[in-house]
């Protein structure tokens, strides 16, 4: 388990992603991480990498809307 409140960190280091809800504090989203391991720092460069941070994002309220 990894708790981290850095959306570029979640995506590069986890397998799953959980969201969890403003106020009850549930889990109201998973997202899988399909990228392959191990894992450079340059992955954060990569297309596939910033549409799913984007998705993430706006997941977690970050963003009114996705690309």
């Amino acid at each position: 388990l990894f708790v981290s409140h850095d959306i570029t960190e979640a995506v590069q280091l986890a397998d799953r992603i959980l969201i969890m809800g403003r106020d009850s504090g549930s889990i109201t989203k998973e997202i899988k991480i399909k990228f392959p391991r191990p894992r450079t720092e340059d992955i954060v460069y990569s297309k596939e990498f910033q549409i799913l941070k984007k998705r993430v994002e706006f997941l977690s309220g970050g963003w009114h809307e996705v690309n």
